[in-house]
């Protein structure tokens, strides 16, 4: 836990999402990203692979418990995603062993990239539904029109 004034954060990880990235970029090969100085101290291991925390933030300040970006999720087809599809990863576990998802008063969504909101829902009882039930959801209204009008793009 991080702790700024009465500000306290807990960084839950939920996956390394380098090989997705690199993957996604053609130009990131490892022998690229090696050439570029500043990535060599935290961002790439002595083999040019990007190092990529998926990760939530739990925050609670005020009286207040929120949740930045809620990462991959599991359960979920990404077959262009080979890394993140059906992924099956204990990071709830590791969430409650915080806070439990009744307790959340708020999700905000960096933005809506797969790997920002993948734990808005959870499969029950064969539907998705709110992983935090008694939370407000907070998105940029422009990118939630865009990711909305656009169905080859699931949220």
């Amino acid at each position: 836990m991080i702790k700024i004034g009465n500000v306290n954060i807990t960084p839950i990880f939920e996956v390394d999402g380098g090989d997705v990235i690199q993957g996604t970029i053609e130009e990131a090969t490892p022998a690229a990203v090696k050439e570029i100085d500043w990535l060599h101290r935290n961002h790439i291991d002595t083999d040019g692979r990007l190092k990529a925390n998926v990760q939530s933030f739990l925050v609670s300040a005020g009286g207040k418990k929120v949740v930045i970006d809620s990462g991959v999720g599991n359960g979920r087809a990404r077959p262009e995603l080979s890394d993140w599809d059906n992924l099956q990863t204990d990071f709830m576990e590791r969430f409650t062993g915080v806070w439990l998802p009744g307790e959340v008063d708020l999700v905000l969504c960096t933005h809506l990239h797969c790997d920002h909101v993948g734990w808005n829902t959870t499969f029950v009882n064969g539907a998705w539904v709110p992983t935090f039930p008694n939370a407000q959801y907070i998105f940029v209204q422009k990118e939630f029109n865009y990711w909305k009008s656009s169905p080859e793009n699931e949220l």
